[in-house]
């Protein structure tokens, strides 16, 4: 049966070290299958956090959030060599930048994620990441746009209509209370940030959210159709 992997988005940094990120990480592991090192760790630790995120849990895959907007090939190709499996690059992003960045990272034998963060043709977007074989589309609905009430799943509805051969991920507040909701509408990939780091329980924020992933995994499998 297909799995939706649960990425965890590690962010905070303005207040955790990496040692507080990596303890937190280590305690909900089992949980994980994509450990990211996010945007605000890339902007205050550069690659260090990428590179120790990497080194303290070889078996994860270990995405960097660079949202990359320009220098795709560069860019993307030293994330790789800091240890990242899989590498996000805008994509409101020229076109060039986008192809760049997708052939540095299979040329390092790694992945690509395109953001479609404030992207304002979806269609066109994912046509060019398909044609250009990117690995990933991830419907994101901004910090900002969440505290205006914006949330994922228009768009994630539209994206899987759309989308042919890249993977599926979605972030954008979710939480306990609705992964199973986002779940259904069949993504490969869900992103959680927030509903587990800023907990103070994120052990069981966690748990929470994997067991939630799982009981839709056998729900629809029961039925049948394969989202999971």
């Amino acid at each position: 049966m297909k799995k939706i992997q649960l990425q965890f988005a590690m962010d905070g940094a303005a207040s955790r070290s990496i040692e507080d990120a990596l303890g937190m990480i280590g305690d909900i592991a089992g949980c994980l299958d994509i450990i990211e090192a996010g945007t605000s760790f890339v902007l205050r630790y550069g690659m260090e956090s990428v590179t120790r995120f990497k080194a303290a849990f070889p078996e994860k895959k270990i995405l960097a959030d660079m949202k990359i907007m320009d220098g795709g090939y560069h860019h993307t190709a030293m994330g790789c060599r800091a240890g990242g499996d899989i590498i996000t690059v805008l994509g409101a992003a020229a076109p060039e930048t986008i192809r760049s960045a997708t052939q540095a990272a299979h040329d390092n034998g790694k992945e690509i994620m395109v953001d479609l963060l404030c992207v304002s043709d979806m269609e066109h977007t994912i046509g060019l990441c398909e044609r250009t074989g990117a690995d990933y589309v991830c419907v994101h609905c901004g910090v900002d746009m969440q505290s205006a009430g914006g949330n994922p799943y228009a768009q994630l509805l539209q994206a899987a209509s759309m989308v042919k051969n890249c993977k599926i991920a979605v972030a954008g507040g979710i939480s306990e209370d609705t992964i199973e909701d986002i779940c259904r509408l069949g993504p490969d990939v869900v992103i959680v940030g927030g509903a587990i780091h800023k907990r103070t329980d994120y052990i069981s924020a966690a748990g929470k959210i994997h067991r939630g992933i799982r009981r839709v995994c056998q729900e629809v499998s029961d039925h049948g159709t394969s989202h999971c």
